[in-house]
């Protein structure tokens, strides 16, 4: 399975009792299922990993409390808090019909002008607002309001996806 075929749904929070148990943040729009996962990949130094699940309990729709196959230690799990959680693509639900946005991340991002503006290369969700991170040509971060209303169209087989920008808010993310 290669990294493509992958989607980033949270990470690694923190440590959860003495048996090992981790729990993961998982972004909400991920459309993760709990009750059907057997493994999840973590990515180690950009290899992802498979660890198979031993068990698992949904403490909110963001937080899972996780217990791997041999990781059976408080210090076994605390070496790996802080590392992303990826599924494969087929493990999400999309019960609205739409695209997870976190599955977009490495497409690349044109505006509905045809003008290339970079990589989605993380997308971040916070209490009444979610972005796309976009590395543009030139190396500089642009921050993209990830917004399914300004999604005009997304080439699953060419990974692009096309936005309509805002007007203004290239300017505003390109002040130093």
């Amino acid at each position: 399975m290669t990294d493509t075929q992958l989607v980033e749904v949270g990470f690694i929070q923190r440590t959860h009792g003495v048996k090992g148990e981790i729990q993961i943040s998982v972004a909400n729009s991920a459309g993760v299922l709990p009750e059907e996962l057997e493994l999840v990949f973590l990515d180690i130094e950009g290899i992802p990993v498979p660890f198979f699940i031993q068990g698992i309990v949904a403490i909110s729709d963001e937080i899972l409390i996780v217990k791997f196959d041999e990781v059976d230690s408080v210090e076994e799990a605390a070496e790996l808090v802080g590392l992303r959680v990826l599924l494969p693509c087929g493990c999400l639900s999309n019960d609205d019909g739409g695209v997870p946005f976190s599955s977009l991340v490495g497409y690349r991002l044109f505006s509905t002008k045809n003008e290339e503006l970079g990589i989605i290369t993380r997308y971040e969700e916070f209490a009444y607002n979610a972005l796309f991170a976009v590395t543009a040509k030139s190396g500089k971060e642009l921050l993209i309001p990830a917004a399914e209303n300004l999604i005009s169209r997304i080439d699953d087989a060419e990974r692009i996806v096309w936005m309509d920008i805002p007007q203004g808010l290239l300017e505003v993310n390109s002040m130093d």
